[in-house]
């Protein structure tokens, strides 16, 4: 490896949000579990829970030193079992969950205050990923990509099988990239989570799905969030100084009692797509189990071919199944009717 090749890896982190309470799942965890959990500490498919399955994924090609875990003082419990396990993992410990904004933020300002040049890759905590090589292969990709386009943080999008509910979608604009191995386009459009007829609409128009895994220089995401949010960023930056000081845990739990909740989609993704760019993926199965329906439907596909489950196969699986299955269905028929 040629030493500029390794000067640029090595200043490559990684930012992996593991701080939310998993709302959308929690009465079919309660179901299975018999107890309250946020779906990253949970092993719903496999052996282990989803954040040790996304920790393992990142190591594939980031370094576990720079690699952090931005995590909920409330989850405690969960998070403190799986950091006994990797004492190299660096936490930042929210003391409040007030949506992906403020935590993304809180990363990027402390990965900015150690390395002004780094380049960062901010993963959810809660995913499904198939093959785990090929997905970091894009995200390898995508590092590459910011290096010619620095200013542009870069989303990797995922091509949809039908129109589901419950996924945020991106619309490709024009070309800006094929120097290397996968295209990056500009974005002309997000949708956070929209109406089936929407959906289909986003599908038939070959929109992708986000994935919500975004790539780019720490400037360019700090630059991007002072733009969008800039009394966050106001708030957040008189932080900087207390950074990695006896002080800093004082001061982040001072301006979290005085900020708004603010999340990262709907705040600055929607607002501004003109900001960000999109790397399509094409061949790996990847799933934000999101809705017990897509939960249900990979549990009882792994279980058939034999893989191990953590927590076996329950009643409440097929119960939660025809439960959520009815929902979608009214709400379908709801949908239905609205546009009719």
């Amino acid at each position: 490896m040629n030493r500029a090749l390794e000067f640029r890896q090595k200043d490559r982190w990684a930012v992996i949000l593991a701080a939310g309470e998993g709302k959308r799942l929690r009465s079919y965890i309660h179901r299975i579990a018999g107890r309250e959990c946020p779906k990253q500490y949970f092993p719903i498919v496999g052996a282990t829970t989803l954040l040790e399955q996304t920790l393992a994924r990142v190591s594939l090609r980031l370094a576990p030193q720079r690699t952090l875990a931005v995590v909920n003082q409330t989850h405690q419990g969960f998070y403190s079992a799986i950091a006994n396990t990797r004492p190299e993992l660096e936490l930042l410990i929210q003391p409040d969950d007030l949506g992906t904004a403020p935590g993304i933020l809180y990363a990027l300002l402390v990965i900015a205050k150690r390395s002004a040049n780094a380049s960062v890759a901010i993963f959810p905590s809660d995913h499904y990923v198939a093959d785990d090589n090929r997905f970091m292969q894009y995200v390898d990709s995508a590092f590459e990509a910011t290096l010619r386009h620095p200013e542009t943080p870069i989303i990797l999008g995922v091509g949809p099988s039908s129109a589901e509910l419950g996924y945020g979608w991106i619309e490709p604009g024009a070309l800006i990239s094929n120097d290397a191995e996968l295209p990056v386009f500009q974005i002309s459009g997000f949708w956070e989570k929209p109406p089936l007829h929407t959906a289909r609409e986003l599908c038939r128009r070959s929109c992708l799905l986000n994935t919500f895994i975004i790539v780019g220089t720490v400037s360019s995401l700090i630059g991007t969030i002072a733009s969008a949010i800039p009394s966050m960023y106001a708030a957040m930056n008189v932080a900087q100084s207390a950074l990695g000081h006896a002080l800093e845990e004082v001061m982040i739990r001072a301006i979290y009692s005085r900020m708004s909740r603010a999340d990262f989609s709907q705040s600055v993704l929607a607002g501004h797509p003109d900001k960000f760019a999109v790397m399509p993926i094409a061949d790996v199965e990847w799933s934000d189990l999101g809705v017990p329906e897509r939960v249900i439907a990979l549990r009882a596909r792994e279980i058939k071919v034999g893989r191990p489950i953590a927590v076996p196969h329950s009643s409440a699986d097929s119960i939660t199944a025809n439960d959520s299955a009815a929902d979608s269905v009214t709400r379908a028929q709801n949908l239905t009717k609205h546009v009719a």
